[in-house]
């Protein structure tokens, strides 16, 4: 009885409600999950309902009529509630109905649902005149903004700091230093680091609304087709596939591949039930796999992947010349001034000075060595997991090389100067219907899996209409 409430997705409310018309359901609770089956209809109660109609137990006497009317009207209280959130034209089926099945679409010709018998989460259901955009379906832990255009981490409560801090202190040394270097040493020194600043601030959020690098998760087809090969497999290398097969999830968490000459090891990802390509892993923060990853920058408030580290790399460089400028202009602000008077009236005269003194000088040490620190990574080609993890260390592994390693001047242009990577995610993609990404994971039974080849995984789309 406990389990019946949960699938479907009801309210207290509904639960109090359903007692009342299934008295007895706790004394036939292991009757009612048999006798569950997701593919029956799209609506559980319905095929609940015309199970029990055909038991002689108590629950022959229950009315079809009573819980169609409870369903219709749950059904529109969850439309009213969700519709105000996502906007207009959207619906929305019973909140955690495990039988909704992700090819469960709405046909825009007849105007109904096409069933599947795989189950599924719920997902919502969009009407079938309405584009959405794909970002609504993104499942990681971020945040976007201006329809998709713009990414960023949900914890990004650092990066505000930092973006006050860098602009505290731009500001600070543009209305009282830059001024009075402009007139009395050149007018050079400050369009310098003007630029140097606006570099700064650019390199800054590019890297923080940059997609990194995120890798789609697996479609419910294609962990299907990917489990049903395994299977497959194993049938075809033992005559009796039976016993070939022993139970359900047993697709290899690891594989090998060969890179330049060297053994790498593909581990799956569990959340997004991919393989992971090389140097990549998985972000607890922002819950994505991402390409070439190298960490998550809580300065920065996203991780550092293939699709962003350029744009961090500069930043730290351009953020340590900035520091240094407006360090040593600042000072040469406070020395100047000093030469007419003394110093406690020179700094009395421009205390804004000191601040940006301070803080450059608390920041200077700490940016100079990551920057060196990247610049080493750069020439080496190797990501900041790969030397946490000490991953190709002589010292830990004497006889794993890095394969990735092309010499210092193929590595800088490879990595700073190469092309970039598109994004991996449509964000701004439109579709009508379920996106497959919002399913759970599902496995097969490995009881009905034939022998037959079965199509890639890459071929089955299965949105209505795809834009």
């Amino acid at each position: 009885f406990q389990m019946l409430p949960s699938r479907i997705g009801w309210r207290p409310k509904r639960r109090k409600e359903l007692r009342e018309i299934f008295p007895d359901i706790e004394n036939s609770s292991s009757l009612l999950c048999d006798s569950f089956s997701p593919s029956e209809d799209l609506y559980p109660l319905q095929s609940i309902d015309s199970t029990y109609q055909n038991t002689e137990d108590s629950f022959s006497s229950i009315s079809s009529r009573s819980v169609e009317e409870l369903l219709e009207e749950d059904k529109s209280i969850i439309r009213k509630e969700k519709g105000r959130k996502e906007g207009k034209g959207v619906a929305f089926a019973m909140a955690s109905l495990d039988t909704l099945s992700t090819t469960n679409i709405i046909d825009p010709e007849k105007g109904i649902h096409q069933p599947n018998t795989q189950s599924a989460e719920p997902l919502p259901i969009f009407s079938q005149s309405q584009k959405v955009r794909k970002w609504r379906f993104h499942k990681g832990n971020n945040r976007f903004f201006c329809d998709g255009r713009i990414m960023v981490a949900k914890q990004n409560g650092v990066f505000l700091l930092t973006l006050f801090l860098l602009t505290l202190t731009l500001t600070l040394y543009f209305v009282f230093d830059a001024p009075y270097l402009w007139e009395h040493i050149s007018p050079a020194l400050p369009l310098l680091e003007a630029f140097i600043a606006l570099s700064t601030i650019g390199n800054l959020l590019m890297t923080t609304f940059s997609d990194p690098g995120i890798l789609p998760r697996a479609k419910s087809d294609e962990i299907a087709d990917e489990e049903r090969r395994y299977y497959e497999k194993l049938a075809s290398e033992t005559a009796d596939s039976e016993t070939a097969i022993p139970t359900r999830n047993t697709v290899p968490r690891t594989v090998q591949i060969t890179v330049n000459g060297s053994r790498m090891r593909l581990k799956r990802c569990q959340t997004c039930q991919l393989y992971r390509p090389p140097r990549s892993s998985h972000c607890s923060v922002c819950d994505n796999c991402i390409l070439n990853f190298d960490h998550h920058c809580p300065w920065v408030g996203n991780c550092v992947g293939a699709g962003n580290y350029r744009f961090f790399y500069f930043f730290l460089v351009s953020l340590a010349f900035l520091v240094a400028s407006t360090l040593s202009g600042s000072a040469l602000h406070i020395i100047l001034l000093s030469q007419s008077s003394q110093l406690v009236d020179a700094i009395k005269r421009s205390p804004s000075s000191v601040a940006v003194i301070l803080i450059s000088f608390i920041t200077f040490f700490s940016i100079s060595c990551l920057s060196a620190f990247h610049s080493y990574l750069v020439a080496k080609n190797l990501t900041t997991n790969e030397d946490i993890k000490g991953t190709y260390s002589s010292k830990r592994h004497p006889s794993q090389k890095n394969p990735f390693n092309e010499g210092i001047v193929s590595n800088c242009i490879s990595r700073l100067c190469g092309p970039q990577i598109p994004s991996l995610i449509d964000r701004r993609g439109l579709s009508i219907g379920v996106d497959e990404t919002l399913t759970r994971d599902r496995s097969i039974d490995p009881s009905t899996v034939s022998t037959t080849a079965t199509a890639s995984s890459f071929s089955s789309v299965r949105y209505t209409n795809n834009v």
